[in-house]
């Protein structure tokens, strides 16, 4: 259920893999037309329930030990893996608080747009970072527990 200094384990992953798709379907859902039941039930509501799993993911990463850096990484590469993390947490946490100011004032439609493409930057230097390790160095998608390119 907890991270092991290798791994994260159950809870984590949960978190992860939830909150990643639910960002996805956010983004996703973002050129619906804003008048719109789909904009309000697949927009909003999933960016709420966003939001709710990035306060949870934040907490549980507190509440848990965090799994040993990749082997095999320079130390300026364990850091911008560290800052990225952080910045994706930060950044999905600002994105759906702009939104909810949006969805009750509608004032910052500027910020929240670009706090999105911020958070989706983010997330493709994540993915590159991943594959990047996956493919060259060693297995770091089992670490989140997909065995799919196991090494």
């Amino acid at each position: 259920m907890r991270n092991s200094t290798l791994s994260y384990g159950y809870i984590a992953r949960i978190l992860h893999w939830a909150n990643a798709i639910l960002l996805i379907v956010v983004w996703l859902t973002s050129n619906f037309d804003e008048d719109s039941a789909l904009f309000y039930w697949g927009h909003i509501m999933v960016g709420l329930a966003a939001m709710a799993f990035t306060v949870i993911q934040i907490t549980w990463h507190f509440a848990d030990k965090t799994p040993d850096p990749l082997p095999g990484l320079l130390e300026w590469r364990k850091t911008a893996i560290k800052w990225n993390h952080w910045l994706i947490m930060l950044a999905a946490l600002l994105v759906t608080s702009s939104g909810v100011l949006l969805w009750q004032t509608d004032r910052f439609e500027d910020f929240h747009e670009l706090l999105s493409s911020a958070s989706v930057l983010l997330f493709l230097l994540h993915l590159a970072g991943v594959f990047l390790y996956q493919f060259t160095i060693g297995n770091t998608l089992k670490r989140m527990g997909i065995n799919l390119f196991d090494r």
